[in-house]
């Protein structure tokens, strides 16, 4: 940008203006994403929470692609016991179909990151039962 070429120029204080401009640039980055962070909480909160519970079990299951889909691609905001926790809670849902895309969706997840013993720990703590989970959506 042209704060950057002007702070790198010779005879200015180059290294103290170059590194004050890209001070700036972080926090604005660093706003930027918390302010899509807050955003993208809200269309959770108001879609998918109300949606997961529909009463049409193609609409519960949709959304539970929807949520694996979605934390594959962005592991580092959706991979936390914050969104975990609803395909855990579908594995009781009544309808079969329901059972199956949380199960899929959870075996993907732990597939493509490798990290099911760190998928496995809410708060940094072993989950109880977590391992026969890990267990039963590898076959």
């Amino acid at each position: 940008t042209a704060k950057q070429r002007q702070a790198s120029k010779p005879g200015k204080k180059g290294g103290a203006g170059m590194a004050a401009i890209l001070k700036e640039e972080v926090q604005r980055l660093q706003e930027n994403e918390t302010a899509l962070e807050e955003m993208v909480t809200a269309a959770f909160t108001g879609l998918f929470v109300e949606r997961y519970r529909d009463r049409a079990e193609e609409v519960r299951a949709s959304c539970l692609s929807a949520l694996g889909r979605v934390m594959q691609l962005h592991p580092s905001m959706f991979l936390a016991d914050t969104y975990l926790k609803y395909l855990g809670w579908s594995l009781s849902d009544m309808a079969a179909a329901v059972r199956a895309a949380s199960l899929s969706q959870l075996s993907a997840v732990y597939t493509a990151h490798g990290a099911a013993e760190e998928i496995c720990r809410v708060d940094g703590k072993p989950v109880s039962g977590a391992e026969r989970l890990l267990n039963f959506t590898r076959r």
